[in-house]
């Protein structure tokens, strides 16, 4: 049975320089110091090469870091918390010529520094984690004592939204008090590597989909807000991702807007959903687009203004509706099983703010 926030949450590769992503990961939010560290300290410890391990850099950051060997790829995220934020970031000191590549949530290569010029200037697209790669451009000229200097700074094109709600799924975070991931008859549940898989232990039909999920363990979930969640299918099933919004507390834990991602037919389509009444309402029909991915990850932004809607994927606004049904509730994500093989889904990089 589902239930709210506040009792048991619990409802129903590593990328090394220009890999493409395999799986969902969260580093964890650390503040980097600016102070100088020792002869080959590094700021952000190794291994610091990967989704899971990145080093979060904040809003603007000033550190020090090494790359001491010819394999060693340093690993830092930005969280831009808005559409369209400028990134502007550089290698004011290197021992050698070192190179920055920036990179997305699935793996695309959206800059590369040039050589004598290291430094990269970017529009990021939607909210969410974005990952820089610092890099040695020549064998052996590497160095486990000097470090590199890096600055970064975000820039906002009006004000910068405020966090309500921010899970990484990396160990020192909240979540896992926050998640409830012992076992039940719908799925398991597992933390690690930086991100939540939900193993769902059987499947559904067409018609009678199986599910399985979590709210948000947001205490007051703001009326106006944009949700940002990375999901991944690791599973080649008939399954999709299930986001819940506007669920009002004293009308039923399934009633509220509804917004259902089919990333095996590329589409997706929003409705509400009244328990008291069981009356659905189509809000939009499906919306085929090829920015859905099938096999990768699948960045879903969802935005309530008032009573504006908007699903973005991928950078891609899908859906833009005005409804005034339902003005306030919790949020919850839930994988579908549509057929008999049970999904296994990823889930990472949750995050909430508000205007």
């Amino acid at each position: 049975m589902k239930r709210r926030p506040g009792t048991r949450a619990l409802v129903s590769g590593v990328l090394t320089l220009l890999l493409t992503v395999s799986t969902v990961g969260m580093p964890l939010r650390p503040t980097l110091a600016a102070s100088a560290p020792l002869a080959g300290e590094d700021v952000c410890p190794e291994s610091n090469d990967s989704y899971e391990s990145a080093c979060y850099l904040g809003p603007t950051a000033d550190v020090l870091g090494f790359v001491s060997s010819n394999d060693d790829v340093d690993m830092y995220r930005v969280e831009p918390l808005e559409f369209g934020v400028g990134l502007h970031i550089a290698l004011s000191e290197a021992p050698f010529p070192y190179g920055l590549t920036l990179v997305d949530w699935q793996g695309n290569v959206m800059a590369r520094s040039s050589e004598g010029q290291p430094s990269l200037d970017a529009k990021l697209g939607p909210p969410g984690s974005y990952y820089v790669a610092v890099s040695h451009l020549y064998d052996d000229r590497v160095s486990e004592t000097a470090p590199y200097h890096l600055t970064s700074k975000l820039n906002y094109p009006s004000r910068v939204p405020d966090v309500v709600y921010s899970a990484t799924f990396r160990p020192g975070g909240n979540e896992e008090s926050d998640y409830d991931t012992s076992s039940d008859d719908d799925a398991d549940y597992v933390i690690e590597h930086g991100r939540l898989t939900i193993k769902m232990k059987q499947g559904g039909t067409a018609d009678d989909p199986n599910s399985a999920g979590y709210w948000l363990p947001v205490d007051e979930t703001p009326n106006d807000f944009t949700l940002v969640l990375d999901t991944h299918q690791v599973t080649n099933a008939d399954a999709g991702v299930e986001v819940l919004f506007r669920s009002p507390d004293d009308l039923g834990n399934e009633t509220g807007y509804r917004l259902l991602l089919d990333p095996g037919e590329q589409q997706v389509k929003l409705r509400s959903f009244s328990e008291e009444t069981g009356e659905e309402r189509s809000l939009s029909k499906w919306v085929k687009n090829t920015a859905i991915s099938k096999t990768g990850v699948n960045r879903i932004v969802v935005r309530a203004r008032g009573n504006e809607i908007i699903a973005n994927v991928n950078g891609v606004e899908l859906i833009h509706v005005r409804d005034n049904m339902y003005k306030e509730g919790s949020m919850q994500f839930d994988v579908i099983a549509w057929d008999g093989q049970p999904p296994i889904m990823n889930f990472g990089n949750v995050l909430v703010t508000t205007p």
